[in-house]
């Protein structure tokens, strides 16, 4: 995330990566996107988190390949660009 230019915070070698939005409204707004391009990644929204805190929370684990992970940031970076 970080090289296309993402917010991941303090996130480095662990299985949950947080994208940080800034906002609630931006974080549905792309957690819908992804959803309609076939990843399933919750939003993580006020008040769970103050709004300029809000985020996307993706779980990595072993079991997925180079090639998911890949995909995932394309579509990420595709639906941002969308807006």
């Amino acid at each position: 995330f970080r090289s296309r230019g993402f917010d991941v915070g303090a996130s480095v070698g662990r299985a949950i990566v947080p994208l940080l939005t800034g906002s609630s409204l931006k974080a549905g707004r792309l957690s819908d996107a992804l959803f309609r391009r076939g990843v399933n990644v919750q939003p993580i929204v006020y008040p769970a988190v103050p709004d300029r805190s809000a985020r996307l929370r993706f779980f990595v684990s072993a079991a997925h390949t180079a090639e998911d992970i890949a995909a995932v940031l394309d579509a990420v970076s595709a639906a941002a660009r969308e807006g």
